[in-house]
């Protein structure tokens, strides 16, 4: 991309690419994170409409990972911002 600094963070860098190509794309952040899953505070995902397209992240969400994948997908179709909170046996998180 043009005028872009060298070595930028490839989140932004892809956020960034997607936005100039007009592509339905999320960017999910870790809002609040409980037990095993406390280390993802503040982490980052990009997520896109594509279901072909592998989420950039910067946390490995394991078992959640296909939910929250795909609730994000609806919300970029329902073009609706959201909030979901996910619990398991030893853990939660909300992500925005």
């Amino acid at each position: 991309m043009k005028g872009q600094p060298k070595n930028m963070d490839p989140i932004l860098e892809a956020l960034l690419a997607s936005i100039e190509q007009r592509e339905p794309v999320a960017l999910v952040t870790v809002t609040d994170a409980r037990g095993t899953l406390e280390p993802a505070l503040g982490s980052h995902w990009l997520v896109w409409s594509d279901a072909h397209r592998t989420p950039l992240g910067t946390y490995d969400l394991g078992t959640l990972a296909d939910q929250l994948y795909g609730d994000v997908r609806q919300a970029i179709e329902n073009r609706d911002h959201a909030t979901f909170s996910y619990t398991q046996d030893d853990g939660a998180l909300s992500v925005f």
